[in-house]
């Protein structure tokens, strides 16, 4: 019993995420733009290639009616057409709109299954096929993603309801029974295969942009700061050319005694603890892991005093608690640089000009140590 209910949930009620609905109504939207208009054009020009071949049955009621006929299509697809063109270029419509959509879908599909029906009807009475009324039914199930049991309501209602009307209203003609209902089962079993297999090509589609875009994010940014690294800079350059830029180089001061006192460990979490800090006085894009213990720093269009200053607040907050306790109070060091790159070379001197500046003002430190301790 369990195997027959998962098979009727695996193929009547497949499970979908809000990511997966937004696709099938986009699909649903672009599917109809694009099939109303060359319905509606094959249904024009079906006028001219009749006239071209009944030129004595114009202003007969026949030629009339027909007209009527094609008049009422042309104006239901254009009608699609033009809602679904406004549907498509509405940013975030599908996002917003789920049940709109959806409404919008089944109404064109029962439109168009009734005009089919009162043109498959005509030709029956004159004992020919009804090609219109199968050929909408068959454009549906190709292009129409509604839900599974929905979908097959509508073509289910649709068969029964034109079997019924023919049957007891027009009475033209036999109707193989068997032959008209296996027609709609086999609609409804391309409804559902094709919902589904759509459903799981989106499915592994989003598999496989989560696993490159996990994949670009490893690549792209560090494991132990998560802020971005050398490479995500490498990719970034060319945003940073021909713009007023300002660019610091930094590092912490006595990181390595930190490592040999309490361990790489501990190490760690002070590294984890400088990103955050850089990521508050900074946006989390301008600021990198550019190995070791040194960050840098790319500022776009800022303010070089400016700049500089939100250091001395990066070195206020920079404090960090050593795993016995107690509280450490840390300093870093950085070379700020203004400039103005037009190639890539000129950006990693600018680079360079920065680290530069840094190992300067580590100079100046070590020496004010020294100084202090009275070490020649």
């Amino acid at each position: 019993m369990k195997k027959i209910t998962d098979f009727i949930r695996y193929w009547g009620f497949p499970e979908t995420d809000k990511e997966i609905d937004r696709e099938l109504d986009l699909l649903n939207i672009g599917n109809i733009h694009y099939t109303a208009i060359v319905i509606g054009i094959v249904q024009a020009l079906s006028i001219f290639v009749y006239l071209g071949f009944h030129r004595d049955m114009i202003g007969t009621s026949s030629f009339t009616s027909r007209v009527l006929t094609v008049f009422m299509s042309v104006v239901i697809c254009l009608s699609a057409f033009f809602v679904s063109g406004r549907m498509m270029h509405s940013e975030g419509f599908a996002e917003k709109h789920h049940t709109l959509i959806n409404v919008f879908v089944c109404v064109y599909f029962c439109l168009l299954s009734v005009w089919s029906m009162y043109v498959s009807s005509c030709y029956f009475v004159l004992g020919q096929q009804m090609v219109t009324f199968y050929t909408i039914q068959l454009v549906a199930v190709l292009f129409i993603k509604l839900r599974p049991v929905l979908n097959a309501a509508i073509i289910l209602s649709s068969y029964i309801i034109f079997y019924v009307y023919l049957n007891g209203f027009v009475k033209a003609g036999m109707i193989n029974r068997y032959n008209f209902m296996m027609m709609a089962c086999i609609l409804v079993a391309g409804a559902l295969i094709n919902y589904r297999l759509t459903v799981n090509h989106i499915k592994e589609k989003n598999r496989a942009k989560m696993l490159n875009e996990s994949f670009e994010y490893i690549a792209s940014h560090d494991s132990t700061t998560r802020l971005q690294n050398r490479y995500a800079l490498n990719c970034r350059v060319h945003e940073f050319l021909e713009k007023d830029i300002c660019l610091a180089m930094g590092d912490i001061k006595r990181f390595k005694a930190i490592n040999d006192t309490y361990g790489h460990p501990a190490g760690d979490a002070v590294l984890e603890r400088f990103g955050k800090i850089l990521i508050g006085c900074f946006d989390k894009q301008e600021v990198f892991r550019y190995g070791g213990d040194e960050f840098l720093v790319v500022c776009v269009g800022a303010d070089f005093e400016e700049f500089k200053k939100r250091f001395d607040r990066v070195n206020e907050s920079f404090c960090v608690t050593a795993p016995k306790g107690e509280e450490l109070r840390l300093t870093c060091s950085f070379g700020c640089v203004a400039a103005h790159p037009d190639t890539p070379a000129e950006f990693f001197e600018v680079i360079h000009d920065a680290d530069e500046l840094l190992y300067g003002e580590k100079r100046k430190y070590k020496q004010q140590l020294a100084k202090n301790s009275g070490v020649k």
